[in-house]
């Protein structure tokens, strides 16, 4: 990877945070005080053109945590940015100092950090077990600060120093308490878990989140802080590129830390001239100017990507976004070739970002750290419960059906699952053999990482005894080959059953989640926002797709990418998943209806099928209505509704033999309506909700399934990815944000109370969600 390609591959990363985050793509949330330099009247250091003695400098100082996650009680590097002569166009004659916690950086070059930046959360564990110094520059940097004020920061890299008399050397910066204290907050590096670069707040610490902010800008309004600011030197030593390795600290006995002056603050920024400033390392004059190169193996090119990462990440945060639709909401890639979604690289609009009570409800189920780029963080939740669980977690989790069933693993349990769990509907009638149904997967012509037991095809078999589904047998082949096991078969038919269930359960994430549910809807809700403005089909369908789009940017990869749970936990590598998503969108057609997957007989206890199709009359005669009332303002702003079928049609994917996208007429618009609202109330509610019931107990079910035994299988990874699959269906199915009998249309309420016979108990109304945003 050249320079050039780092600095935008690291560009695109802090934008896509800035929007996450609506703000700085670190140190995201901050405070900012006004003061003065006040340099020292007799220097020890050489004479300087800005430092004169007894000079008075204004500036402005802001302190961050440099994650940029809201709470501050998670153990972070903090973050001082000072500004001087703050009140000057920066680089004409203003002089910026970036600071951090922590003496030195843990990356020596642009190269080494541009390895970490985009590494997985596993890799990131390989590199610190690989190099015990990254860990200890990671943990030595962390802290748990009672006040911003009791830390001391360091600029870590080195600029130039010219002096008044021509002499040049380098310079490194550190801001420390005015009285010279000893800093405080170092934290127990053993609590850093590998791969991690921050700790999540710990059980029982419940401080506000945003208490070292306020105590910061309390101490400004009550008598004023003040730091020392001091300066260390290094001569210049040609070729010897050494003093700029921002890992190594520069020896106090030959480089004594000078003190520069006093820095005095005494008043506060408006947050609106807060969110306008913009530090660089770059601002800076020529007597101070940053030591920068475009070698990314040199130690100046750090800096020198800071620079340049910097001014791209805050003129993406200037921009000001286009007002046409189509603008706002650009697709993805290749059109008909790439998944129809909003592309992951474009801003997410302020209105299809997430609402207060949204982030307020996702925080209060969320489990903390199940990403390290999870932004921005709730400002509720269960704080620190996963450390305190430990090794534990998996058992000491809420129960979840399964773990409450002492027959989840007989054979009536095994068929009532394949009618209602999470993966319903799948069941096929076939004819001719000595069973009626059958649920087959295949995994044939995918990668597949050694010591998975994903079987190349799975097929379980059942039978119909009068009304009741029984299971006749399970044929699988695994490399190469074949198994055939029934119910006399003892343990191998368990076995058969427990590999069945663990294939499906990738099945169920990839394709009846992720593909169904959330990346097809979202192609309707892209194709409606850059076309729907006066058509009244927008209020329709807008309160179903709340959310969407931000939760595919936010969410999509904690399931599929290459840090994804089904990625990380089965044995199919990321391009075996998103061929998965491929492969079931390429299937999918709003012109299907819940009739069609149907099963044919009189099954007892299936429930899924009596509510989907109850549900999807529901939704039906609710939209029948809408048309009704809103139909002359519907074809009268027609030329939207043929915009929204073109580019339905233009970055569609579907394959054309399950239907064509194109809108002809109101029929087609109604059942496109009907359909859009149905998957994304009733068939996310379903698979999503019912995660916890199928997925959230390892010993039942895993997403794939691995041999133990073989060498290439680590029992602490299995152990951590057992974990993590608990902890995500908890997170996905205990959120429940604007259940549709809370905050829905009161008409399309009033429908559903009349099917709820019908729809329960396959679903409790109660647990059917507006849209999809979880």
């Amino acid at each position: 990877m050249t320079f050039e390609e780092m600095i935008a591959a690291v560009s695109r990363g802090f934008s896509l945070l800035s929007d996450y985050r609506r703000g700085r793509a670190t140190h995201t949330h901050g405070a900012v005080a006004r003061g003065t330099l006040r340099v020292v009247g007799q220097p020890e250091f050489p004479g300087h053109e800005f430092f004169g003695a007894g000079a008075s400098i204004p500036l402005v100082l802001r302190h961050g945590s440099v994650k940029g996650i809201r709470d501050d009680a998670v153990w972070d590097a903090r973050g001082a940015a000072l500004r001087l002569l703050p009140d000057v166009t920066p680089g004409e004659g203003s002089h910026d100092i970036l600071m951090n916690t922590g003496e030195t950086f843990a990356f020596a070059t642009a190269a080494s950090f541009v390895a970490w930046f985009g590494a997985s959360e596993e890799q990131r564990a390989m590199m610190v077990n690989a190099n015990p110094g990254l860990a200890s520059a990671i943990s030595d940097a962390l802290r748990d600060a009672d006040s911003f004020v009791n830390l001391h920061y360091y600029s870590q890299t080195a600029s130039l120093f010219v002096a008044a008399d021509g002499s040049q050397r380098y310079a490194r910066y550190r801001l420390i308490p005015a009285d010279g204290r000893m800093q405080t907050g170092f934290i127990d590096p053993t609590k850093l878990t590998p791969g991690k670069d921050h700790v999540p707040r710990q059980f029982g610490d419940f401080r506000s989140t945003r208490y070292l902010r306020d105590d910061f800008r309390h101490r400004v309004q009550n008598g004023g802080v003040r730091y020392r600011l001091q300066v260390q030197f290094h001569g210049i030593v040609e070729d010897d590129r050494s003093a700029l390795d921002a890992t190594q600290a520069w020896p106090g006995e030959t480089c004594p830390w000078q003190t520069i002056g006093v820095v005095e603050l005494d008043s506060l920024v408006a947050a609106d001239q807060e969110a306008a400033l913009r530090f660089n390392p770059g601002n800076t004059r020529a007597s101070l100017a940053a030591v920068t190169s475009d070698d990314p193996s040199d130690p100046a090119s750090l800096l020198a990507l800071r620079i340049k990462v910097y001014q791209q990440a805050s003129a993406w945060r200037s921009r000001t976004l286009p007002d046409d639709p189509k603008s706002r909401y650009p697709y993805r890639g290749e059109a008909g070739v790439d998944l129809p979604n909003l592309d992951p690289y474009a801003p997410l609009p302020p209105e299809a970002m997430p609402t207060a009570k949204y982030m307020a409800r996702f925080g209060m189920f969320r489990l903390p750290g199940a990403h390290p780029e999870s932004p921005p963080e709730p400002l509720l939740g269960v704080m620190g419960v996963t450390e305190v669980m430990g090794a534990n977690f998996s058992k000491w989790m809420p129960a979840n059906l399964t773990r409450m069933r002492d027959d989840k693993y007989s054979d009536s349990f095994f068929c009532l699952r394949r009618l209602n769990g999470f993966n319903a509907g799948k069941l096929k009638r076939v004819h001719g053999h000595a069973w009626e149904y059958e649920v087959n997967y295949s995994t044939r012509g995918f990668v597949k990482e050694p010591g998975g037991m994903l079987p190349e095809r799975i097929s379980a078999r059942f039978s119909l005894n009068g009304e009741q589904l029984r299971p006749h047998g399970i044929l699988w082949t695994h490399e190469g080959e074949l198994h055939q096991n029934g119910p006399a078969d003892g343990e191998d038919w368990d076995l058969a059953k427990r590999i069945f269930r663990c294939t499906e359960f990738v099945f169920t994430q990839a394709q009846t989640h992720l593909a169904r549910c959330h990346m097809n809807v979202e192609q309707y809700a892209m194709a409606a926002a850059r076309n729907f403005v006066n058509n009244p089909v927008a209020l329709l369908l807008r309160p179903h797709v709340e959310g969407t789009m931000y939760i595919n940017k936010l969410g999509s990869n904690l399931i599929a990418g290459p840090s994804g749970i089904i990625t990380v936990a089965s044995p199919l590598d990321a391009t075996a998943v998103d061929a998965y998503l491929l492969e079931e969108i390429r299937k999918l057609c709003w012109r299907w209806q819940p009739a069609r997957a149907a099963l044919p007989d009189p099954i007892r206890d299936n429930h899924y099928d009596r509510a989907a199709l109850a549900m999807w009359d529901v939704v039906a005669t609710y939209v029948g209505d809408f048309f009704k009332t809103h139909g002359d303002g519907i074809k009268s702003a027609w030329a939207e509704v043929e915009g929204f079928s073109q580019d339905l049609v233009t970055h569609s994917i579907t394959e054309p033999k399950y239907g064509a996208m194109a809108v002809e007429d109101m029929g087609d618009l109604r059942q496109l309506c009907t359909y859009v609202i149905f998957m994304a109330t009733f068939a996310h509610s379903w698979t999503n909700g019912k995660l916890w019931d199928d997925g959230a107990d390892p010993e039942y079910a895993t997403i794939g399934m691995w041999d133990k035994d073989h060498p290439a299988v680590d029992p602490y990874q299995l152990a951590r990815v057992e974990a993590a699959q608990v902890g995500l269906s908890y997170n996905l199915a205990k959120v429940h944000y604007n259940p549709i009998m809370e905050v829905g249309p009161p008409k399309l309420r009033q429908l559903l109370t009349r099917a709820r016979a019908a729809i329960e108990p396959g679903i409790a109304l109660e647990d059917i969600m507006l849209s999809i945003n979880i």
